[in-house]
């Protein structure tokens, strides 16, 4: 669909002026635009490495049952630690987008303001996602606390095909709802609650979670040119831990010099665009945004 044909959509930058101040802001702010990608990717990498340092202490030294707990504790917690250092990331690449005053320093001096608003709206976000996915967990309870489908010469096949419609679905949900979510990272920036800043995303992406996806899509040739080197490295290079981190840290730093900055720059780009064409239209109204007006449906998650 065309951006004329949406909804508010000849209000909406293209997505070559979109990529064109992207590429413009990125390189007025090279310095601090690379460095807090790579601040938030160090922090996401070293929360991971804790995360399966604590899982496997918890496993070795707690019975199943009191680890299981413990590591599900400590995912949640470094998922909204996560969520933090996203939504804080990319309010900096809207402060970038705007012309705004933009340092490493505003990156991090930014991540306590709003610090219960971030976490609630990735608990809230995490919520309606599961809420979502929770039909997949059918076939896995179903198969793994019964005998359906156990016996007989078929029976592998029989639980694969009986999942597969259950797969599909969540699949197709996810893709569906991360798209639907997007802009809730930029709206709970603009000091709106964290259940609003959902239905507000909610509307402002109808009919256009295709044009993100294709503006994502856009920088994919980028991706790849960045990610060459790394497999390059792995193909030729001694296999090793070693030269596991080396071709990670070539990934990351070739994603950060040439395209991941500039993609957020312009997904912040989008949000600007979008919000102003979803206010001119009536999609959205200004008062709801400053968090003083209802967002109209009572479900969160209606659209």
């Amino acid at each position: 669909m065309q951006e004329g044909n949406l909804p508010g959509g000849n209000l909406m930058p293209t997505r070559e002026e979109l990529k064109r101040k992207a590429k413009e802001r990125f390189a007025a702010t090279y310095g601090s635009s690379v460095g807090v990608y790579l601040a938030y990717t160090l922090a996401t990498t070293v929360l991971s490495f804790l995360l399966t340092a604590v899982t496997f202490s918890m496993v070795f030294t707690y019975s199943w049952n009191t680890a299981s707990i413990w590591t599900i504790v400590a995912s949640v917690a470094v998922q909204l630690l996560d969520g933090v250092l996203l939504i804080e990331m990319m309010a900096y690449y809207l402060r970038v987008y705007r012309g705004e005053g933009t340092t490493i320093g505003s990156f991090f001096a930014g991540l306590t303001e709003g610090l219960g608003r971030k976490v609630g709206m990735t608990l809230w976000k995490g919520l309606w996602l599961f809420i979502w996915m929770s039909p997949t967990l059918v076939p896995i309870v179903i198969l793994q606390y019964t005998n359906f489908l156990s016996t007989g010469a078929n029976a592998e096949t029989n639980r694969l095909l009986f999942s597969l419609p259950f797969i599909v679905y969540g699949i197709i949900m996810l893709i569906n709802r991360f798209y639907a979510y997007a802009m809730t990272d930029f709206i709970v920036r603009d000091c709106v609650s964290v259940r609003d800043a959902l239905k507000l995303s909610i509307r402002m992406m109808k009919e256009y979670k295709g044009e993100y996806f294709v503006l994502a899509l856009s920088f994919f040739g980028w991706m790849i040119l960045s990610q060459l080197p790394g497999v390059l490295l792995s193909g030729f290079a001694p296999e090793s831990e070693t030269t596991q981190w080396m071709v990670t840290i070539t990934m990351i730093l070739l994603s950060a010099l040439l395209w991941a900055p500039r993609l957020h720059i312009a997904q912040a780009g989008f949000y600007e665009g979008r919000k102003r064409s979803a206010l001119a239209y009536g999609q959205i109204r200004q008062m709801e945004l400053d968090g003083m007006g209802s967002t109209g449906p009572t479900s969160p998650d209606a659209e």
